[in-house]
C-alpha cells in the first residue's frame, strides 16, 4: 500500500510542484526531487522485492517438501501394486502350470 502511495505522489507530482513552486525555480527544482524521489522509488521497490523473494523462497521451500512427500507417497503405492501384482501373476501361472 505505501508503494502504491509513493507511486501516485510520483506520478502526480509534477502536476503539485507547477502549483507550489514559481514557474522560474520550477525546472532546478524538480531535476533534483526527480532524483531524490527516483532513489526513494527504487528504495521501496528494492525492500518490497526483497520481502516477496523471501516469501517465494519460503512458500517453494513447503512446497517442495509437500511435493517430495507426495512423489515419495505415489512411489510406496506404486510398488505395492507391483508387489501384489507380481504375487497374483505367480499363484495365476501355479494354476495353470502342468504337472
Amino acid at each position: 500500500s505505501s508503494l502504491h502511495l509513493l507511486r501516485f505522489f510520483l506520478h502526480e507530482y509534477s502536476n503539485w510542484n507547477s502549483l507550489i513552486t514559481p514557474k522560474k525555480y520550477s525546472s532546478s527544482f524538480s531535476k533534483r526531487n526527480k532524483k531524490f524521489f527516483l532513489f526513494l522509488y527504487n528504495f521501496h521497490v528494492c525492500e518490497y522485492e526483497s520481502i516477496f523473494v523471501f516469501l517465494r523462497n519460503q512458500s517453494s521451500h513447503l512446497c517442495s517438501i509437500s511435493f517430495e512427500t507426495f512423489l515419495e507417497r505415489i512411489l510406496f503405492y506404486k510398488k505395492i501394486e507391483l508387489e501384489i501384482f507380481v504375487k497374483d501373476f505367480k499363484a495365476i501361472l501355479w494354476v495353470f502350470k502342468d504337472p
